[in-house]
């Protein structure tokens, strides 16, 4: 799907219309165990996107005692934000749905956006710890 980029500062979510981000209900965490690293993307097939998340930097122990309250997820006001080299994310709830951004690395400019119901971004996110926890090694 080819969007136009976003262009927002973080504190400017507020003034965003929500209503024109698609909403993916086959949204789908993955998760996955290598060497020592753990392995994190969103997938969102149906408006063809995905979100991938380069440094993720938690280990295996401590995500698969994760509960929703760990879940990447910030507020409208205090967005779960992340950025690295060539790369940028923000995450944030508003109602019922999960609201992503994901960007090239400039500054304020995300490419790649859409929004989850909250109940799919939690209950894949469940499944995806029960994945990994049963794959996990030891």
């Amino acid at each position: 799907m080819q969007q136009e980029p976003l262009r927002v500062e973080m504190e400017g979510l507020e003034a965003l219309n929500l209503e024109e981000f698609p909403v993916v209900g086959d949204f789908v965490v993955e998760l996955s165990y290598s060497g020592s690293e753990t392995l994190l993307s969103f997938q969102a097939p149906s408006v063809d996107m995905s979100v991938s998340f380069p440094w993720w930097n938690h280990g295996l122990d401590e995500m698969i005692s994760w509960s929703p309250v760990n879940f990447p997820c910030g507020s409208l006001r205090e967005p779960f934000w992340d950025r690295d080299q060539g790369w940028s994310l923000l995450i944030w709830l508003v109602g019922d749905r999960v609201y992503i951004a994901e960007g090239d690395g400039e500054e304020d400019v995300y490419e790649r956006w859409f929004a989850v119901p909250l109940d799919r971004y939690r209950s894949e996110w469940r499944r995806a710890i029960a994945k990994l926890s049963e794959s996990a090694p030891g």
